[in-house]
């Protein structure tokens, strides 16, 4: 059924000649003559507005057009259409696009989930950011070969946002893998995950973690919440900022933990160094 609100809204903004806040309107869809129009507009600024706009997809020869525009700012912003993922032909072009951020804002955009071929190429893109981009989308989550490919990527930044990514938890060997990391920023992202309240082994490991930065995370990870003998171990533990961060932790109850944890410095002392 027609908005006749909208639709004066679009009318309007067309007799105004607001190009640019008509190819934004998110009911341009109701005119696909008019995205065509859009499309072929001479102002870049305008054609970049509709590219980004869902709405584009009511207008296929439109949405084909503006993947091969002339601007690479067009294309970034078409991108990151989140209905790009009914034109998988699309998609293939665009992440072999010569621009990186328009491969880069591609990689993020979870439109791209089903196309496995789209996921590798990006996956072992020239430009570590792509990577770093494709590590943080969330449709991820049923391409395990994709999420292995890159926990074990030489840049640090990858492996660090794939660490942040909320899929991982559906992926265990990931997460045990990431939990010994040689990057120490990787193994603090997952030791304050509370995903890995599943998974005592990691907890375990990252408890005993070389670097106590990694152990002042964890102690305030709301997964100790079932594990006393590592709250206890942690309670414990010869860094104060740890033992502090234990005492802290709102999911642990003050009995559970060795009263070494709510010690304190004494007024005079000097605190350690971190």
């Amino acid at each position: 059924m027609i908005d006749p609100i909208a639709l004066i809204e679009l009318t309007n903004l067309w007799a105004a000649g607001r190009l640019e806040a008509l190819a934004a309107h998110p009911n341009l869809g109701m005119k696909p003559e008019w995205i065509g129009e859009l499309a072929r507009n001479k102002a870049w600024r305008v054609r970049e507005s509709l590219a980004e706009n869902p709405a584009l997809s009511a207008n296929t020869e439109a949405t084909s057009r503006i993947s091969k525009d002339r601007s690479k700012n067009v294309r970034a912003a078409l991108a990151k259409n989140p209905a790009l993922g009914n034109f998988p032909e699309i998609i293939e072009t665009l992440s072999a696009d010569q621009n990186p951020y328009t491969r880069y804002y591609l990689a993020a955009n979870p439109a791209i989930t089903n196309l496995p071929e789209a996921l590798e190429k990006l996956s072992t893109d020239e430009d570590p950011e792509v990577c770093e981009a494709l590590a943080t989308n969330p449709s991820l989550a049923n391409h395990p070969d994709i999420i292995t490919k890159l926990s074990e990527d030489q840049d640090h930044y990858v492996r660090f946002a794939l660490a942040r990514n909320p899929t991982i938890a559906n992926h265990p060997e990931i997460l045990e893998k990431l939990a010994q990391d040689q990057d120490i920023y990787v193994r603090e992202v997952i030791a304050e995950n509370p995903a890995i309240a599943n998974f005592p082994e990691i907890l375990k490991k990252l408890s005993a973690d070389k670097s106590h930065y990694v152990r002042i995370l964890l102690a305030l990870n709301s997964a100790l919440a079932t594990f006393p003998q590592i709250i206890e171990l942690l309670a414990n533990d010869e860094n104060p900022y740890v033992r502090r961060n234990v005492a802290r932790n709102p999911a642990i109850p003050t009995h559970t933990a060795s009263p070494q944890a709510w010690q304190t410095q004494p007024a005079t002392q000097k605190a350690p160094s971190i």
